[in-house]
C-alpha cells in the first residue's frame, strides 16, 4: 500500500541526524522545485559552483533539519489557556522563511537560524561537561 511506504520514509527520517534530514530536505526541495531560474551571468563548470536551483533548495532545508515529534508541544504552536500563544524558535523559524521575501532573505534566515543552533547545541554541551569540537 502506498500509503504505508509514506509512513516508513517518515520513520527513516525521525533515524537520521541534523545532517541526514537536510541532504533529505534538500533533495525534496531540489526535485519539487518547479520555478523557472534565469541568470544574467555566463554559466561556469566550476564543480564548486552552485545553480539557483541548488541555493534556493539549501534556503529551505535549512528549515528542516531539526526532528519533530507529533505528540511534542516543543515542535509546534501551543496556545495557552490564556491565549498567549507560545512557539518554539523552529517554528518561528520557519514561519518567517514562508513569508521570506525571497531566496537571500530565507539563506541569511537559515544562517541565523542555524547559527543559534549551534550556540544552543555548545551551550548544552557546555552544561554537561562536553566540549563542541568544530569539525568545519
Amino acid at each position: 500500500d502506498d500509503d504505508d511506504d509514506d509512513d516508513d520514509d517518515d520513520d527513516d527520517t525521525t533515524l537520521l541526524d541534523r545532517t541526514g534530514r537536510f541532504r533529505r530536505a534538500y533533495e525534496l526541495a531540489k526535485e519539487t522545485d518547479a520555478q523557472g531560474y534565469i541568470s544574467s551571468t555566463l554559466s561556469s563548470n566550476d564543480d564548486d559552483d552552485r545553480s539557483l536551483q541548488d541555493l534556493s533548495a539549501i534556503s529551505w532545508a535549512a528549515f528542516e533539519t531539526e526532528r519533530l515529534h507529533e505528540d511534542d508541544e516543543e515542535a509546534g504552536i501551543v496556545v495557552r489557556e490564556d491565549g498567549t500563544v507560545m512557539a518554539s524558535s523552529d517554528t518561528l523559524y520557519r514561519i518567517q522563511a514562508l513569508a521570506s521575501a525571497g531566496m537571500m532573505d530565507r539563506m541569511k534566515l537559515a544562517l541565523t537560524c542555524l547559527h543559534n543552533k549551534r550556540v544552543e547545541t555548545t551551550k548544552a554541551l557546555k552544561e554537561v561537561g562536553l566540549k563542541y569540537e568544530d569539525d568545519m
